[in-house]
């Protein structure tokens, strides 16, 4: 723990300003769960992405922000869905090969697996259309984001992690009371 502190007061002032945008974009992202619609959700978490993106950068972890602008990418996919264009059912297997891709072109070292992995299932699941399913990955996925965020120095990230995964645990808890009344 003391590492952690220690790595925390270390940080450079494009780290911190890396953290400021991570930190934004942790305020988005818990607002986002507070939003009504499907599509307000996906809007707001698709700025929280791009602040994500920002705040890779700033932070030299090039891998974490060339696959959020694929999640940029990939939420503007899903948002207009509806649309012809937008509803091929391959968009998720291109969206997460081309994190791959990008994933290999930018790798910084062992750690960028775990987002490159973390990205691209979580682009996968989210086809399904299945929250259940989903909110089960996420506890796989925003670990590995997580881990990839503390090595990263990306703290405010690694909070946004943690708010996903409780509130992935919450809704698990939730939905499963729901089927066992009814």
């Amino acid at each position: 723990m003391a590492e952690f502190f220690e790595s925390f007061l270390k940080l450079t002032p494009l780290g911190i300003v890396g953290n400021v945008f991570s930190t934004i974009a942790l305020i988005l992202t818990f607002v986002s769960y507070q939003m009504k619609t499907p599509k307000s959700l996906l809007l707001l978490q698709t700025i929280a992405t791009a602040s994500t993106c920002v705040s890779f950068f700033f932070l030299d972890a090039y891998t974490g922000m060339l696959l959020n602008v694929v999640c940029v990418i990939r939420n503007l996919v899903y948002y207009y869905k509806e649309k012809k264009f937008f509803s091929f059912f391959l968009w998720p297997y291109i969206l997460a090969a081309i994190m791959g891709g990008l994933g290999a072109m930018s790798w910084d070292g062992p750690h960028c697996l775990l987002i490159i992995l973390a990205l691209a299932i979580n682009t996968v699941f989210l086809s399904f259309n299945n929250n259940q399913v989903l909110r089960w990955s996420i506890l796989l996925t925003s670990t590995m984001i997580l881990i990839y965020d503390l090595i990263v120095h990306n703290y405010g990230g690694a909070g946004n992690e943690i708010v996903a995964i409780v509130s992935s645990i919450i809704g698990i808890f939730r939905f499963s009371k729901r089927l066992n009344k009814a």
